[in-house]
């Protein structure tokens, strides 16, 4: 069984379901990971990602980028897409379509609900 991660800066609205690793910043996430994958080869389970993460910082959508165009070796089985804002999902899901037609993450699967609704229907 892979990490199940959280990226998301709001504590207080979404709280960190059990069994997750949160992190609030793509700066703390991608300096987690790297370290990680640089030690042994990471599979994340489960991606749980929101988008805006703090005024003037990098957002969920540059973690992705980062994360399919890093020369590490991270997998990735599931990203649900839980931000409220429409745009920035529709930009990482078409992102994430993209990426599969050109061969990176064919088998991950991809999701766009509430933090709520995730948890209770899918894990």
């Amino acid at each position: 069984m892979g990490l199940k991660v959280m990226i998301d800066d709001d504590l207080e609205y979404r709280p960190t379901p059990d069994g997750f690793t949160r992190y609030t910043s793509m700066p703390e996430a991608v300096g987690a990971l790297t370290k990680m994958a640089l030690e042994a080869p990471v599979r994340l389970s489960v991606l749980l990602l929101d988008n805006d993460l703090g005024d003037n910082a990098p957002e969920g959508h540059h973690f992705l980028e980062w994360l399919l165009e890093c020369d590490l070796d991270i997998s990735v089985d599931y990203v649900n897409i839980h931000s409220q804002n429409i745009v920035a999902v529709i930009a990482m899901r078409a992102y994430l379509e993209s990426a599969k037609r050109h061969g990176l993450w064919t088998g991950t699967k991809v999701t766009r609900y509430d933090l709520n609704t995730f948890m209770k229907e899918v894990l």
